[in-house]
């Protein structure tokens, strides 16, 4: 009976709406979209991907898009669901703290600021760094969703998360931890 409790188990979930929403739901759509395009045509879903995945090589000169479409293709189902659901629970509340137009510049900023500067890194690195150069792709929305971590943490330093649903730990913490 050590686990026993007189206290009712709540699970309280943000507000599913504005623009965390529309990121969600555009990611959802992408990752499935394509899903289902590689079901009828693995070549078609390539193509499709390539045109749309971070390429230094490609971003940075003539495919400059990429700079905005590649956190809404996911690398798999567990790592899109977790880093929506991350999304979905920092982004919800920094939208209603901060406004709805805050978290969209933040978006785009954080998105097109942290793709130019890894692909500049990544182009001057190439050939001293295996992993990094012409050849390499990448894309997810976990970039974003640790920025809005750290987001998070700056505004709400002292309050307290549950921590894989045990500890209790000060957001600044688990930035520090991610």
């Amino acid at each position: 009976m050590a686990f026993r409790s007189n206290s009712p188990i709540s699970l309280m979930l943000p507000p599913f709406r504005g623009v965390t929403r529309r990121i969600i739901l555009i990611a959802l759509l992408t990752y499935f979209g394509t899903a289902a395009i590689g079901l009828y045509s693995a070549g078609l879903e390539g193509t499709l991907v390539v045109q749309f995945v971070l390429r230094p090589d490609q971003a940075l000169r003539k495919l400059f898009w990429e700079l905005v479409t590649y956190p809404f293709f996911g690398e798999g189902l567990l790592s899109v669901a977790f880093s929506l659901l991350s999304f979905w629970f920092f982004g919800a509340a920094l939208e209603d703290e901060r406004g709805s137009r805050w978290l969209t510049e933040f978006f785009l900023t954080a998105t097109i600021g942290g793709a130019a500067i890894a692909s500049a890194v990544s182009m001057a690195l190439q050939g001293h760094v295996p992993g990094l150069g012409t050849g390499t792709s990448d894309y997810g929305l976990w970039p974003f969703v640790l920025a809005v971590l750290v987001a998070y943490a700056h505004f709400h330093a002292e309050e307290q998360l549950n921590f894989n649903f045990i500890f209790k730990i000060k957001a600044k913490y688990i930035a520090a931890i991610y």
